[in-house]
């Protein structure tokens, strides 16, 4: 919870500086400019691809695809109500804060002419859904594997994809760079409050003890029974 509160402090000072045009938003247009100025064919259509696969229709399939996998394991219908208040709670806080901060989008000869946007660019759409569903699902997958090394890969490959898919929306110049860190900071934000919810769900898996060590005798057997049959003697004095 912890975690949560200073990333929504983080994401309320970012606020700030774009109502101001101020801080780290002072840099968003020398940061779009640079990126347009050094796009590459074969780049542009890596990034168009990592976009789509991304977009608020592409992140529900995976998610659901996702959740459809983990069924055929384990049949928790806990599992579908949280894959979609995750989905539907980020998609109403990200719209809800577009209408409020009410930003522009870039200039459209920042743009990849071939990629359309619509409605206000504070924050990024796709830079907030994706983290939320891949994150959702990584956290779907922890319930069921409780070995280390599946979690880091999971994690690992969530991070991944949702950095891939916001820096997608900023290289084809769509969004300012802050409006894909707000879109980051608010689906941490919103992941680390149902995740503190989930834990009253049920405990995950936890890594199987190991059995007790039974400690063997090396006395030969048979000796120490003589032993013990054997009458203790007296010293004469």
């Amino acid at each position: 919870m912890f975690v949560g509160i200073m990333v929504g402090l983080l994401l309320d000072l970012l606020v700030d500086d774009v109502r101001r045009g101020e801080g780290v938003a002072g840099v968003d247009r020398p940061v779009l400019t640079v990126l347009a100025a050094h796009r590459v064919g074969w780049f542009t259509a890596v990034m168009r691809t990592v976009t789509t696969v991304g977009s608020p229709v592409g992140v529900t399939l995976t998610v659901l695809g996702g959740v459809c996998l983990l069924q055929l394991r384990s049949r928790r219908s806990s599992s579908w109500v949280i894959a979609a208040v995750a989905l539907g709670g980020a998609a109403l806080i990200e719209a809800v804060t577009k209408g409020v901060v009410d930003r522009a989008r870039p200039p459209v000869g920042l743009r990849v002419t071939e990629v359309s946007a619509n409605g206000f660019s504070f924050p990024s759409g796709h830079a907030t859904l994706a983290p939320a569903g891949y994150g959702v699902l990584a956290a779907l997958v922890m319930r069921q594997y409780a070995h280390r090394l599946v979690r880091v890969a999971v994690w690992t490959v969530a991070v991944a994809a949702a950095a891939a898919v916001g820096f997608s929306r900023l290289y084809l110049g769509v969004h300012w760079m802050t409006d894909v860190l707000a879109g980051w900071l608010l689906a941490a934000t919103w992941l680390t409050l149902l995740f503190t919810s989930m834990r009253r769900l049920g405990p995950s898996p936890r890594e199987p003890a190991s059995p007790p060590v039974v400690a063997r005798s090396t006395t030969p057997a048979g000796v120490g029974h003589d032993l013990d049959q054997q009458p203790l003697e007296t010293g004469r004095s």
